[in-house]
């Protein structure tokens, strides 16, 4: 009975977070009206579970550095090529974030990561983050555990780098190099386009 009344209390408190999380606005342009300007105002400013939007932009959001479990959005990139898609062409730029402890869970799609020189400007440092359809330099992950990066651009001759296991990497174009360090077990690698090389330990390769 007791533990029935646990796992209750925890799935209506569950519930009770996913109900109440809220999506912010962050813009930067001269007289636009918006919750937050900067990456980390935004983070910070935010709850757990939230989402932050960021709106198109010539300048760069700053760098951030993630201790919650947010949804990051962006309005994609190359948005020139496609006519009648958007009233803004303008890609959100965020110039680094730092995925640290207390962000599992965390996901990011649609930001430009490649307006600084950042030589890492995806770094994840802790486990369960999710990368998909963002545009950026190179990913590095420490140690990191049951990741997905999937259907990125990376635009120069970096790609993915550092130690991942039972992550997933899949349906990118990466114009530079993978490379994993030795220890890492149970990654799968698939549809992916790498221009350079490919150095990936203890993983299946696909197509």
């Amino acid at each position: 009975m007791k533990t029935r009344l646990i796992i209750a209390v925890t799935l209506t408190l569950l519930l009770s977070i996913t109900a109440n999380a809220k999506i912010w606005r962050v813009n930067n342009n001269a007289g636009i009206s918006a919750d937050f300007t900067t990456a980390q105002s935004a983070h910070d400013g935010a709850s757990t579970g939230d989402t932050l939007f960021f709106e198109g932009s010539n300048t760069s959001y700053g760098a951030l550095d993630a201790t919650k479990k947010l949804i990051i959005l962006g309005p994609g990139y190359y948005l020139e090529e496609n006519e009648n898609t958007q009233v803004s062409k303008l890609s959100a730029k965020i110039s680094k974030i730092t995925f640290k402890i207390g962000s599992e869970f965390s996901k990011i799609c649609g930001i430009d990561l490649t307006n600084t020189g950042y030589q890492y400007d995806a770094d994840i440092q802790t486990d369960n983050i999710t990368i998909i359809r963002c545009l950026l330099f190179q990913v590095k992950l420490n140690s990191s555990n049951h990741c997905i990066v999937s259907q990125n651009i990376s635009i120069t001759n970096f790609g993915i780098s550092g130690t991942a296991s039972n992550s997933i990497f899949n349906n990118n174009i990466i114009l530079g190099y993978i490379s994993l360090g030795s220890t890492g077990t149970g990654n799968l690698f698939e549809n992916n386009y790498v221009g350079l090389y490919l150095s990936a330990y203890g993983s299946h390769l696909r197509n």
